[in-house]
């Protein structure tokens, strides 16, 4: 079984699968208890879907933000729901591949995760993989420089034979939440405010990315769209449309510096790789005009003489499932796996050791 763990969704189900199940990373909790429901026997936590219809009466709890665990306790109730009410089985009859960022994981958040999975679960045999190694193994590639930008941030990770290689590896705060968060702010006064929900559907819809936003936008390129609130109320979409996602291609600050940085910080003899095999995953990098974009901003900081090389995924958002899909199926990922028996013996410190990369 694997799970494909992201701020947005979690992506989850068993290798070989064709295509991941999905459910909202997000665990909701009673704000007060409605007056009908006193004294009946309740659950006091939500997970997902399961929200449906209770909305107005839970606060909600996003337990990863970016590359942060902002709560391991609601980490554990969406596993569990996973486990039981999703895929209905046992986890101590099934290996189990995981996913967990290469940028910010602490000596903590390795603890944490390993007395989950085999304190917790008792699992059979565990592995933790790189989601960026995994779409690039996906991709088809084991050596490359992932850009994943998704709902809470972006990441530029160079990969080595399957290896991630942390030191050069860069985050930027910037993803699908904030691109939703500026086109709201761009929205005129007098126009109805979406929520966020309604903002993230708009982006989906109609968020681009334009060569050069600040000329040549003409009459036609400005009529985005309109698009119709829950309430019945329309908006209409015109520069927001191509202005919110510009903070991703700031000079200085943005993901084509970005880019050029974590490239020169790695070792000399991978430069020209890197720059060779540059591989596109995250919902973000399915605007269209992205590829584009980012290939005509690193025109000016490739250096000469070096071929550059931009690839993406048909569904970006499932680019890390598919890698893990194969890996999994793998007849060596037994071998790669941790043992209860070896974690019940070493602890913790097994996950550093022996989930580096995934070409072992």
């Amino acid at each position: 079984m694997q799970s494909i763990n992201r701020s947005c969704t979690t992506k989850f189900g068993f290798g070989g699968d064709p295509e991941p199940a999905e459910l909202s990373s997000v665990v909701g909790r009673w704000k007060y208890m409605p007056m009908c429901l006193l004294g009946s026997t309740i659950r006091d936590s939500y997970v997902g879907d399961e929200m449906h219809g209770q909305e107005g009466h839970l606060k909600y709890s996003y337990p990863i933000s970016g590359n942060h665990v902002t709560s391991w306790d609601d980490v554990e109730i969406l596993w569990r729901h996973i486990f039981r009410s999703k895929l209905k089985i046992d986890p101590e009859e099934h290996p189990l591949l995981v996913t967990a960022p290469e940028v910010g994981r602490t000596e903590r958040d390795n603890y944490k995760l390993a007395t989950i999975l085999f304190e917790t679960y008792e699992v059979p045999r565990a592995f933790v993989a790189s989601p960026s190694a995994l779409s690039l193994l996906g991709f088809g590639r084991s050596t490359g420089l992932v850009i994943d930008s998704g709902h809470g941030q972006t990441t530029c990770v160079p990969i080595y034979n399957g290896f991630p290689l942390p030191h050069a590896a860069q985050s930027l705060p910037l993803g699908g939440r904030e691109i939703a968060s500026n086109l709201g702010a761009l929205l005129p006064p007098w126009a109805p405010k979406p929520d966020e929900v309604a903002l993230m559907d708009i982006k989906e819809k109609f968020c681009r990315i334009e060569l050069d936003p600040y000329r040549g936008v003409d009459e036609k390129s400005l009529e985005a769209g309109k698009y119709t609130l829950p309430d019945g109320k329309a908006i209409s979409i015109e520069l927001e449309a191509f202005l919110a996602p510009e903070p991703l291609f700031a000079p200085f600050l943005g993901l084509p510096a970005t880019v050029q940085r974590v490239i020169a910080a790695a070792d000399a003899s991978l430069k020209e790789e890197l720059w060779g095999n540059i591989v596109l995953t995250g919902g973000n990098t399915a605007m269209p005009g992205f590829c584009e974009r980012l290939s005509q901003d690193l025109e000016l900081l490739t250096p000469s003489g070096i071929k550059k090389q931009i690839g993406g995924f048909r569904d970006p958002k499932t680019a890390a499932w598919r890698g893990g899909s194969m890996l999994s199926s793998l007849s060596t990922f037994r071998d790669m796996c941790i043992p209860y028996n070896e974690y019940d013996e070493y602890g913790p410190v097994l996950l550093r050791r022996k989930c580096l990369g995934i070409c072992q």
